[in-house]
C-alpha cells in the first residue's frame, strides 16, 4: 500500500493539470504480520521478526480541477510483487489568506501475486488484492509562492483477500492510517515535494506496529 500523500490542500485551479511521479515507502499487505500470530508459527516464523514488510512504491499521480475547489485525483503505483491505485476527489473547505484546509476520499484498490514454496520446495503462487475507501485531511500553510507546508492526517480501511490452492486464508479487514508532513518547493510549473511521517497498522491480534513514511517526488503544474 502507498502510505504517502504527496500533496497539499491548495486547489489546482487555475491551472488545468497536476502530473508528478515519486518514489516512497510503502507496506506490503502480504506481510505475515497481517495474517496473525498463528500463520507465523505454523510457516515456522521466527518469534523475533515481526513479520512487516515495506517495499518502495512507484507512484504517478495525476490531479484535474473540476471547479475552483474541487479536484479530481488518480494514483496508480508499482511495488514488488502488486500494483495499486487510487481514484477520489480532492474538495477544499477552508481558505483564509495562506491558510487552506481540505478532505481528500478515495477508492483504493491493490492486486498482485507471490511465489511461494511448499515442503517439497515446489513452488506456488499466491494471488492477492485489496479494496477499500481512503480519508486524509489536508492543512496547508502558503508561506509564499515558492514554498508550502502541508500536515496530512489519512485513514484507510480495506478488505483483503488471497488465494492459493496450498493454504486456506481467511479474509481480513485492514484498518491502518498515518500522520504526515510534506514541504513543497514551486518554481514556475515545477514542483519538488518531500514527505515524512508515520503510520499506524493494527493486525487481527491485536498487535500495533508503525512505520516509516517517506517519499520524494516531482511533478508539473500547468
Amino acid at each position: 500500500m502507498d502510505l504517502s500523500t504527496m500533496d497539499t490542500a491548495v486547489p489546482i485551479s487555475p491551472d488545468r493539470v497536476s502530473l508528478s511521479t515519486y518514489l516512497g515507502l510503502g507496506v506490503d499487505y502480504s506481510s505475515p504480520y497481517f495474517k496473525g500470530e498463528d500463520y507465523m508459527q505454523d510457516e515456522g516464523i521466527d518469534d523475533d521478526w515481526e513479520g512487516l514488510i515495506n517495499d518502495l512504491c512507484t507512484v504517478v499521480k495525476i490531479g484535474i480541477p473540476a471547479s475552483e475547489k474541487l479536484d479530481v485525483q488518480a494514483k496508480i503505483y508499482q511495488s514488488g510483487y502488486s500494483w495499486g491505485a487510487k481514484l477520489g476527489v480532492k474538495n477544499l473547505f477552508y481558505h483564509q489568506g495562506k491558510k487552506y484546509f481540505a478532505l481528500m476520499p478515495m477508492l483504493t484498490h491493490i492486486s498482485g501475486s507471490v511465489e511461494r514454496f511448499d515442503e517439497d520446495d515446489n513452488a506456488y503462487k499466491d494471488t492477492f488484492g485489496a479494496k477499500g475507501f481512503e480519508m486524509t485531511g489536508l492543512y496547508s500553510y502558503e508561506a509564499n509562492k515558492y514554498l508550502t507546508g502541508t500536515l496530512a492526517l489519512r485513514y484507510n480501511l480495506s478488505l483483503y483477500k488471497e488465494e492459493s490452492n496450498q493454504i486456506q486464508y481467511e479474509d481480513l479487514l485492514l484498518s491502518h492510517g498515518g500522520l504526515s508532513a510534506n514541504l513543497r518547493l514551486t518554481l514556475g510549473a515545477l514542483m519538488l515535494t518531500y514527505e515524512f511521517g508515520f503510520e499506524v497498522l493494527p493486525n487481527k491480534d491485536s498487535n500495533v506496529l508503525t512505520s516509516p513514511i517517506t517519499a520524494l517526488g516531482i511533478g508539473l503544474q500547468f
